[in-house]
């Protein structure tokens, strides 16, 4: 009866042992990213795209890279729901979302996650994600300390393109009347009427935004004593001026708004300080504004590689706070600005209406 009772006794220390260790066992989440036609999504790794799973109860996150031929391995998830994001930047893929994922104690959950086409429809090379790291990544003699010119000043001459980034940066709080603008904006532009609202100015070649730098496509600086110059590629009109010698700017009352405004700079130590208002208000920009807005650069080239450019940009009349962002720069060489020829009042059969600044 006692070698009964104690082999109870031991069967049942198993069995909690058991159920303790399951319990305390956390899962696993492998798989691949693919595209609309099943093939693996390669090279995602360069733009240091991340997946991640939020716990729904306590809000942790658990994240894991996209390897370069499109798998991802994420471990020690504890049992629990989440919600599943893999974002995703440029023209090629959109990101994925996914909510209530369900992971079980000890369990390894194999899923295959399917990335849309964005806007370019998965063709090959128009991608502008894609082509800044590509460029970046074969540049070469890009080591060195920071350039300088003949007075002194950081030198900014050179073909840049801004490093990718995977999450959105946010927009400023807009005034009721400005919010109400954009809500109906984004229900034109993305209604089967309305045309491409994925595509908004750029497909009837206009200027795509108030602060050029902000785009993802190659840009030059030719930087003199009074001037810097910024030629932007795949930009109508694709210029643009900053002013350097110390004039002010001109008499907003004498002034005609403009799409880029009016740009002065000046040096403090090393940091190039660009002020630029006169803007129109349909120029694309961080949000809805009227013709208050004041939008300020500080360019920095801590090394030959690099710039840094931090964006300041308020609007006391449509905005309730400053908008800020900070954009991260690489060198690019061998390379050159290409020629880019816009039709002007570009439009398409597939569209009732032209993109529209306002309602």
């Amino acid at each position: 009866m006692q070698s009964f009772v104690r082999r109870l006794s031991v069967l049942a220390c198993v069995a909690w042992t058991t159920i303790a260790l399951a319990q305390g066992a956390t899962g696993r989440l492998t798989g691949k990213l693919v595209d609309p036609n099943g093939l693996a999504v390669a090279n995602l790794d360069q733009q240091g795209v991340v997946l991640t799973m939020k716990d729904q109860a306590t809000g942790k996150e658990y994240s894991a890279p996209v390897k370069t031929d499109g798998s991802y391995d994420l471990k020690g998830l504890p049992a629990g729901s989440y919600d599943l994001t893999v974002p995703v930047a440029g023209a090629m893929y959109r990101g994925f979302e996914q909510k209530t994922v369900a992971i079980a104690a000890g369990e390894t959950l194999t899923k295959e996650i399917p990335l849309p086409w964005s806007i370019n429809l998965g063709t090959i090379g128009d991608d502008p994600t894609m082509l800044s790291n590509d460029l970046r990544a074969r540049s070469k003699n890009t080591q060195g300390p920071t350039p300088r010119t003949r007075e002194g000043h950081p030198d900014l001459t050179g073909m840049w393109y801004d490093v990718p980034v995977n999450k959105p940066r946010g927009a400023p709080k807009m005034k009721p009347w400005a919010q109400e603008i954009s809500d109906t904006l984004r229900r034109t532009n993305n209604s089967a009427e309305g045309g491409p609202g994925n595509q908004g100015p750029a497909a009837y070649c206009l200027p795509q935004s108030a602060t050029p730098v902000t785009l993802p496509f190659p840009y030059e600086f030719i930087q003199t004593k009074d001037r810097l110059i910024q030629l932007t590629e795949f930009l109508t009109p694709g210029h643009r001026e900053i002013y350097l010698d110390g004039r002010p700017h001109p008499d907003m009352n004498e002034w005609n708004p403009s799409w880029y405004g009016h740009s002065i700079g000046h040096w403090e130590k090393d940091t190039l300080v660009i002020d630029t208002i006169g803007f129109n208000e349909i120029t694309p920009s961080f949000a809805v504004h009227s013709e208050k807005l004041h939008v300020v650069e500080r360019i920095t080239r801590p090394s030959k590689a690099k710039l840094v450019i931090d964006i300041f940009a308020e609007d006391p009349d449509a905005w309730t706070e400053t908008y800020s962002a900070r954009y991260d720069v690489g060198l690019v060489t061998g390379e050159a600005i290409q020629e880019w020829v816009c039709a002007e009042n570009n439009r398409s059969d597939h569209f009732g209406i032209q993109w529209k600044g306002r309602p």
